[in-house]
């Protein structure tokens, strides 16, 4: 188990939104801003980085915004920006802005973190989901993360592998048009 002081987190919202219509950070889900929830659900976190990119917003507080010029370049250079941002820590916690958390969850995984850990995916149904949590000794791939193959998803599977099963069904949504907003 870690303590939650000794964890950050990064949120990746630097997308076009092309499916979207309109800046998926700044949509609404189940009353309130994706961004405002995501950030909601780690403000129990050291520090929260969010990344921004082809939008720029007003981030909530605590969360510090970070801005990708490279944002079009894909999600691993997103990641890069976020990670570069962040300071040393026991624990990351990697989310897109458009894939809520479920904060029991969230806690089901920090509780189960180990030392010998290097990424902590929630698990249901056989299918792996969100957030990941990845040893804060993994901070400098993260900001190499465009150095793997399939960015995050490559660096992920580049290392020691855990799930941890969980009830969940919000480990698999994917928000990415107006209609997955109902």
């Amino acid at each position: 188990m870690v303590c939650r002081e000794e964890v950050v987190g990064l949120v990746t919202a630097a997308g076009a939104s092309t499916r979207m219509g309109a800046p998926k950070a700044l949509a609404s889900w189940r009353g309130v801003r994706l961004l405002d929830h995501q950030v909601t659900q780690l403000t129990a976190l050291r520090d929260v980085v969010v990344v921004t990119g082809a939008h720029v917003f007003d981030v909530p507080v605590p969360a510090r915004a970070v801005h990708n010029p490279r944002w079009a370049e894909g999600r691993s250079t997103s990641i890069e920006a976020g990670a570069r941002a962040l300071v040393a820590s026991q624990a990351i916690v990697v989310c897109a802005v458009d894939q809520p958390i479920d904060r029991v969850v969230l806690g089901a995984l920090l509780d189960a973190l180990t030392d010998e850990d290097e990424v902590l995916e929630p698990t249901r149904d056989g299918r792996r989901g969100h957030p990941i949590v990845l040893a804060g000794r993994l901070l400098s791939a993260l900001c190499n993360a465009s150095d793997y193959l399939e960015g995050l998803r490559g660096l992920v599977r580049a290392h020691r592998r855990r799930a941890l099963s969980v009830t969940s069904e919000l480990i698999h949504l994917d928000l990415n048009t107006p209609e997955d907003l109902v």
